[in-house]
């Protein structure tokens, strides 16, 4: 909720779309871009799957920080193979 309204995108889709404006920032830092995307994309996943399969419960807190940094890091990746 923000000023006591219901938000259309949920946590993780908010941090993804937040990530991915933010992206041009992570470029600088190419040659060190595949690695930390490849982690990024799998904390991602593993929050998701877990949450899923009802091993867990996540907070807004983590499914922000993971969308965030899954998009901020692979749109930059993607723009250093062009």
């Amino acid at each position: 909720f923000v000023r006591g309204r219901q938000m259309r995108l949920c946590a993780r889709c908010l941090g993804i779309v937040a990530g991915v404006a933010m992206s041009w920032t992570a470029i600088p830092w190419r040659e060190h871009l595949i690695g930390v995307t490849t982690g990024a994309c799998l904390l991602l996943a593993a929050d998701g799957l877990t949450q899923l399969i009802g091993l867990r419960s996540s907070t807004n807190f983590l499914r922000f920080t993971t969308g965030f940094a899954a998009g901020l890091l692979v749109p930059a990746f993607l723009l250093t193979l062009i």
